[in-house]
């Protein structure tokens, strides 16, 4: 819930909005405009919609497959599925780079062989 209060009264100050409800109202909106533009396009592969330097979401449509169970020997076909992604870009892409992950691979040691003649 902090979090939320955060955000909201960050819009509330940029946008200079008198009360911290007026600015989950507009917050609210700008959610629903984008759930409904996902929801209407969702029969579209590849349809996306870029938000500045924040990210983008993407739709991606996976087709049916037939798996087999190992167990059984049986094969079953998995409904085709739609998703939706989002991609991170700008600030937030470099979180996806962190220098500790980095730091505590062991870097791989490798020895030189002589040739036989």
């Amino acid at each position: 819930m902090k979090k939320t209060r955060e955000f909201s009264d960050r819009v509330q100050s940029a946008l200079n909005l008198p009360t911290r409800k007026e600015a989950d109202s507009v917050i609210q909106a700008v959610i629903s405009a984008l759930e409904q533009t996902l929801i209407k396009r969702l029969d579209s592969d590849g349809f996306s919609i870029k938000l500045g330097s924040f990210g983008k979401f993407k739709i991606h449509h996976r087709a049916s497959i037939y798996r087999k169970i190992p167990f059984t020997g049986e094969m079953k076909v998995i409904n085709p599925k739609r998703k939706v992604k989002f991609v991170a870009l700008g600030a937030c892409a470099l979180w996806r780079k962190l220098p500790e992950a980095s730091a505590k691979r062991k870097p791989a040691i490798r020895i030189a062989r002589k040739a036989t003649p």
